[in-house]
């Protein structure tokens, strides 16, 4: 039904594997593609057998936002990678009830792709996991409830009102209207903050590592991309239409016609 479909890191490898979309190498071959542009990370998530299946038009990881005003006047530092323990004196020392201004936001609708974004990434740097090799479950080891306890008493004590209906927009949202002086959240963030159209915070906000714990990063991975169906009746024109909307001529046109801090 479709030439072109957007699928993520998570879909790419699968679909792969069922042969239900084609690889892209052979097209990506083309010299004024310049495949090896491509951040290798994020190339790899959306490869299989060492074969690209999908072109990303986005990637993102995780990191802490911070308002370096705030930080400022109440004489605090950040410190370049900070770990979660830092963040939480940080939160405790910023929260400010009076003038509305919470020590944190983070996420708290449930959901794969809302909640668990950041909350697995705490998981993991304390040391948890979901299951082992042998698929056994996890999440009942002290390390995952370390984690989860640090994560909600965190939003308890010193996050935004209504924590439980926040997800990345709403998040995105406090943080740009100056209601929080942290988030922890998407990279993809700063493009709205930095956007004078839709911040009252731009200039304002430093940004950080993910906070560790055990670990030594804490960042995530995801990138959303185009990929062709096994199906297609016209592969040829549906790469000429994915290459074009990935390319780096792409990226230069939104950077010239709507700000580099869209790209």
């Amino acid at each position: 039904q479709y030439d072109v479909v957007t699928i993520g890191t998570y879909e790419v490898p699968i679909w792969a594997e069922n042969q239900w979309i084609l690889s892209l190498d052979e097209y990506a071959a083309d010299p004024d593609y310049e495949i090896d542009d491509i951040i290798p990370t994020v190339r790899s998530a959306l490869s299989h057998e060492d074969q690209m299946y999908g072109a990303p038009f986005y990637g993102e990881s995780s990191f802490l936002m911070y308002r370096e005003d705030l930080f400022e006047e109440a004489g605090l530092d950040m410190p370049e990678r900070p770990t979660w323990e830092e963040v939480e004196e940080l939160a405790a020392e910023l929260d400010d009830p009076d003038t509305g201004t919470a020590g944190i936001c983070l996420r708290g609708v449930p959901g794969w792709g809302e909640l668990l974004a950041p909350l697995n990434s705490v998981i993991l740097t304390y040391g948890g996991q979901w299951y082992d090799e042998d698929w056994n479950a996890h999440l009942d080891s002290p390390e995952v409830e370390e984690a989860v306890q640090t994560y909600v008493d965190l939003v308890r004590d010193h996050g935004q009102s209504g924590a439980p209906n926040a997800g990345f927009t709403e998040c995105l949202t406090t943080m740009a209207q100056g209601d929080a002086a942290m988030l922890y959240d998407s990279t993809v963030a700063a493009g709205s903050l930095e956007d004078p159209d839709s911040s009252s915070v731009v200039g304002d906000i430093g940004y950080v590592a993910a906070p560790t714990m055990e670990t030594e990063h804490a960042g995530w991975l995801w990138a959303w991309a185009m990929s062709i169906p096994s199906t297609s009746t016209d592969p040829e024109a549906a790469w000429e239409f994915v290459s074009w909307a990935t390319s780096k001529e792409y990226h230069q046109l939104v950077g010239e016609e709507l700000g580099w801090e869209r790209v």
